[in-house]
């Protein structure tokens, strides 16, 4: 029996030990399992914050672009914050007027991407750039290029630069646009128009030797109509006669209207916004001062007879933002005034000055001249551009706006690829990554970028720590 007992020593370790490791493996294979959905779960949760975060991008942007602005909101290497995730989105000028907006959105681990197409409804007159109804003359010697009052990183405007002419200006008319060579008395002068010159559906393009023309030259397919101008109805205060030299004139703020105006030489007259100003007459003399200033707000100055900016007087805009400053006016043709045999003009630019602004006369014709370098739009029923003069057409102003009176409309929407970025390939939770880089993403309404993205993140320090 002694002997019987010491074999059967140890005869249960075995099984035992089986159902041990039995047990173990099928507890590793479930803890494996829970790990894997519980993954599965956080990366579907993280995935719909994304979307729902890349959505809140292109609303962003969308805001943006009513507002004025470019569409670019952060970008990959500073992003902006909205919520538990961050998110930037590019604007992509296309043809037609159209813009795509791409949305990048990461929460945790869920990376998504989304895109929209906008278009404007309708185009503003201003959009157009120099247009004349019945013609457009480009004289000698004159430059036609373009700039973009939106700025660049920082939202500094790009002030054109007479060494790098700017392609996208835009010259139109319904019938004739004629391009004329430099005088003999300017030889190295070249006529240019650094853009699109379009004439009518029967019209065309007329040029002389030492002209550049950049973009296309192919008539338009449909009449360009000019809207009638609609003047605000405002109590009168009657006629404004001002001469006092050292004391300037400021008008108050909101809606404003007067008959005969008429600032003499050495007078100032400033007009700050938010601000509506209507008047019969307007005679700015020589030496005295129009200042036109939109920083608090847009201005709108609607002329219904008679506007003369005499030679030496200056316009004065200090926002550097065309669509906030408007000149519009009812003055016609068949209203000219013959002041002793000698015709005068209902409509005449002959101030000094760089003036932001857009220019409205559709019944009226209208002559830039040298020492009026204009920045914006400009649209009458024939347009002369003299000899040695610059026009600037404002690429913001084909941007669909509150302010123009057009909001863009949705045209297409769609999920795209993700973009190669550190941030995207990288699995980290953005704004952890960010943070131990030392960049903090700053809330969505701060984020706008005017034109071009944020600079680029770098992420060695981010991989050191990982």
């Amino acid at each position: 029996m002694r002997n019987a007992r010491a074999g059967s020593r140890g005869s249960a370790l075995l099984p035992a030990l089986m159902i041990v490791t039995v047990l173990v493996v099928l507890s590793m294979g479930w803890l494996q399992l829970s790990l894997t959905k519980n993954r599965e779960h956080t990366n579907s949760a993280d995935t719909k914050r994304a979307f729902y975060i890349a959505e809140a991008g292109l609303s962003e942007a969308f805001a943006g672009l009513v507002a004025g602005r470019s569409g670019n909101v952060g970008g990959p290497g500073l992003p902006a914050q909205f919520g538990n995730g961050v998110f930037w989105v590019t604007a992509e000028e296309e043809d037609g007027g159209k813009v795509t907006l791409r949305s990048t959105g990461l929460a945790g681990s869920g990376r998504v991407a989304l895109s929209i197409v906008v278009e404007n409804m309708a185009e503003t007159i201003a959009s157009k750039g120099a247009f004349g109804n019945q013609r457009v003359d480009v004289l000698g010697g004159a430059r036609i290029d373009s700039f973009d009052s939106r700025g660049g990183g920082g939202g500094v405007i790009q002030i054109p630069d007479p060494d790098v002419p700017q392609v996208g200006a835009r010259v139109g008319s319904n019938k004739d646009i004629i391009v004329r060579a430099p005088p003999p008395t300017m030889p190295l002068a070249h006529t240019e128009i650094f853009g699109d010159a379009h004439p009518g559906p029967n019209g065309m393009v007329l040029r002389e030797p030492n002209t550049t023309i950049t973009g296309s030259t192919a008539p338009s397919p449909d009449l360009v109509p000019l809207p009638e101008i609609v003047v605000p109805e405002i109590a009168s205060s009657g006629n404004l006669d001002y001469r006092l030299l050292l004391s300037p004139l400021t008008l108050p703020t909101g809606s404003n209207a007067f008959g005969s105006v008429r600032v003499h030489s050495g007078a100032t007259v400033v007009v700050h916004g938010p601000s509506t100003l209507v008047v019969d007459s307007l005679q700015i003399d020589p030496s005295a001062q129009l200042v036109l200033d939109s920083t608090g707000g847009a201005i709108q100055l609607f002329v219904r007879d008679y506007l003369y900016l005499a030679a030496g007087s200056v316009l004065t805009t200090p926002a550097h933002e065309p669509a906030r400053v408007s000149i519009q006016t009812n003055a016609s043709v068949t209203a000219d005034r013959d002041k002793d045999g000698i015709l005068d003009p209902p409509v005449r630019f002959l101030a000094t000055g760089n003036v932001y602004a857009v220019l409205y006369a559709p019944l009226a014709s209208v002559s830039i001249p040298p020492a009026f370098e204009v920045f914006g739009a400009v649209a009458a029923q024939k347009l002369t551009v003299q000899q040695g003069a610059k026009i600037h057409f404002d690429r913001a102003l084909t941007v669909a706006t509150l302010e123009n009176g057009t909001i863009p409309r949705f045209a297409g929407w769609r999920i795209v690829d993700l973009p190669d970025s550190p941030l995207v390939v990288l699995r980290y939770d953005p704004l952890v990554a960010l943070r131990i880089s030392g960049m903090n993403p700053p809330p969505a309404p701060l984020a706008h970028y005017d034109i071009g993205v944020a600079p680029p993140l770098t992420l060695t320090n981010v991989l050191r720590h990982y």
